[in-house]
């Protein structure tokens, strides 16, 4: 999935948003997901609120077709506001906020391997149906080298632009105490093999 992403399109834009095109993906920050569509109160969050307010933004993937009322997804209250917005106890931003703004929910189609790229004041939400279906989902969180907060480095993978414009990955980080060592160098490993067939 890193892979594909470092090399589709969407790279450039994440260099755009973290103004720079020396990233860390910050693994530590990021979640792969499986869900069982149920029935969901109204309600949404912002990332700054139950991730972290150091990291902009965050990219979801959905890993299969999303199509509203049939399908479990990611939806959003537009435009999203300028600030971190009150909160209930468990960090949700609550259910007048979203019927007050109704008019500006958006819930995407997606088919599989799409983005979303939405920034942490962004007011989204899992739309829940009730229909019992799968939903399977990645979420991706990156930011510059040198605006990342230290304690959201371990574990990373580091990417630079080469001198054929091509992104690379150049760097890992994983304490030695932390047992995902296997999985963060497998993943650079197959992010480094999937770019390489990509630009030779």
């Amino acid at each position: 999935m890193i892979a594909l992403l470092l090399r589709s399109w969407a790279w450039k834009v994440v260099e755009t948003v973290c103004g720079s095109t020396d990233v860390v993906l910050l693994l530590a920050s990021c979640a792969a997901r499986h869900a069982i569509d149920k029935e969901l109160p109204i309600g949404a969050h912002q990332d700054c609120k139950v991730v972290s307010p150091d990291i902009p933004f965050s990219i979801w993937v959905p890993l299969h077709d999303v199509v509203p009322l049939r399908t479990s997804g990611l939806g959003f209250i537009v435009p999203p506001p300028s600030e971190m917005l009150p909160t209930l106890p468990h960090g949700d931003i609550g259910a007048d906020y979203v019927a007050e703004r109704v008019a500006g929910a958006w819930t995407p189609t997606y088919r599989a391997g799409d983005l979303t790229l939405h920034t942490k004041l962004s007011p989204h939400f899992t739309t829940g149906y009730g229909t019992r279906s799968d939903r399977y989902s990645f979420e991706i969180r990156a930011m510059a080298w040198t605006d990342a907060p230290e304690q959201l480095q371990d574990p990373a993978i580091y990417v630079r632009r080469r001198g054929d414009g091509a992104p690379v990955v150049v760097q890992t980080r994983c304490s030695g105490d932390t047992r995902a060592q296997a999985f963060v160098a497998k993943t650079a490993l197959l992010a480094a093999r999937g770019l390489s067939a990509g630009f030779a």
